[in-house]
């Protein structure tokens, strides 16, 4: 009798040792599965900004930009503060102007 109830402990010990590994192993494949997808969205995020033949828009930049660099790389360059300084010299009127319009603004201010 006593090596029945052994016997049935050490099965029920296997079982649960089995759902642990079962476990495990689930969550280091939804991992490796959810790194793959997220590296395949940035892939054909920058693969699409390869393949576009008309240029890049302002929008299009800014999304580059932003996924690109991280918070102390932005502070480091000075984007934040010339974003805020463009805001308060032309108001809400920077969103509509191009490249070219702000790199000639930002030399006058320079001079």
């Amino acid at each position: 009798m006593v090596h029945y109830s052994y016997l049935d402990e050490l099965n029920k010990k296997t079982r649960r040792i089995k759902v642990y590994w079962l476990f495990l192993i689930v969550t280091i494949s939804i991992a490796i599965i959810s790194l793959l997808v997220i590296i395949r969205n940035e892939t054909n995020f920058f693969v699409d900004i390869q393949e576009s033949k008309n240029g890049l828009t302002n929008e299009d930049k800014k999304e580059i930009e932003d996924r690109l660099l991280a918070g102390w790389a932005r502070k480091e360059l000075g984007l934040d503060e010339r974003e805020k300084l463009e805001a308060q010299i032309l108001g809400d009127q920077t969103s509509a102007l191009d490249e070219e319009e702000k790199l000639n603004i930002e030399k006058r201010l320079i001079q």
